[in-house]
């Protein structure tokens, strides 16, 4: 969402809006949804189990870079 982006918080829920119904807009939600989900998937696999990132870096003492 592009007002979410710009820092327009006033105007963000306006997108998920239809205006001429008034109703929920799906549309809006798929500008987003897709990017989220690969960062969850990513941050699941590289700082989880499989690679478990995060444990490694704070094995080596790295101290605030997390995944």
């Amino acid at each position: 969402m592009h007002e979410i982006q710009a820092g327009n918080w006033a105007n963000a829920g306006e997108a998920l809006v239809d205006n001429a119904t008034h109703l929920f807009a799906g549309q809006g939600l798929m500008e987003w949804v897709p990017g989220s989900v690969a960062a969850l998937l990513v941050h699941k696999f590289v700082g989880g189990s499989p690679l478990n990132l995060n444990r490694t870096l704070a094995n080596a003492g790295v101290p605030f870079f997390r995944i």
